[in-house]
């Protein structure tokens, strides 16, 4: 991918679609989700990536500025390491190796300096997400959540691919067995329907209210 501040949304949605992600609109300069039910509506498919980016006006098609969420609920697992008080991310990072013998893989930096691990998990499995399991400001993005991907902006930054770590680099990675087994781990068919009994496929809140996004924001 070219230079992410060239690159509209759309493409950016486009090219990590073609990295096997599936993806899915967050409100521009924001980490909320801009859909309901995101996790069921998440996709790869270039003409719905047309058409959750772009809208038709007097003829012309006029391009969303929406970021770009990557959904965690299928097929993928994100680690995410932030500083902590006490730690730099590299310090984070290293500490996680130690215990967890982290491979090789695609990379995302964060606007805060932080680092998202992107690892590829069994299909028929639903790894819960999981705040601050694998230490202190080192989560586990999985089962019906989602991070913002490469080319998605906020008011601090851009998220970008580490150098070295894109997927031009090297592939995508499987999921540490370490780091399955410190996670809640189940089978999706059990998760989707224990979801399904709950009624967890309808927003469970108003998505657009202060503290719905404010919790959004430290999640993510």
């Amino acid at each position: 991918m070219t230079d992410a501040e060239t690159v509209t949304m759309r493409q950016a949605a486009h090219d990590l679609a073609r990295r096997g992600l599936k993806v899915f609109p967050a409100k521009p300069n924001e980490k909320a989700t801009a859909l309901p039910r995101f996790y069921d509506r998440a996709t790869g498919d270039p003409e719905k990536i047309d058409a959750f980016w772009s809208y038709e006006l007097a003829g012309e098609k006029i391009e969303q500025d929406s970021n770009i969420a990557v959904s965690t609920n299928d097929g993928l697992v994100v680690v995410d390491i932030d500083m902590s008080e006490k730690r730099t991310v590299e310090e984070q990072r290293a500490e996680i190796d130690s215990l967890y013998d982290l491979p090789p893989t695609w990379v995302a930096e964060t606007p805060s300096g932080g680092e998202h691990w992107y690892y590829r998990s069994p299909q028929d499995q639903a790894i819960h997400s999981n705040k601050n399991v694998l230490g202190d400001k080192v989560d586990v993005k999985g089962w019906h959540s989602y991070v913002l991907g490469p080319g998605s902006k906020l008011p601090n930054g851009t998220y970008r691919w580490k150098p070295g770590f894109s997927p031009d680099d090297l592939p995508l990675a499987d999921l540490p067995a370490g780091i399955r087994s410190a996670c809640d781990v189940e089978s999706r068919a059990d998760a989707e329907a224990k979801a399904a009994a709950k009624g967890k496929h309808e927003p469970l809140c108003e998505l657009d209210l202060p503290e719905n996004i404010e919790a959004a924001r430290e999640w993510l």
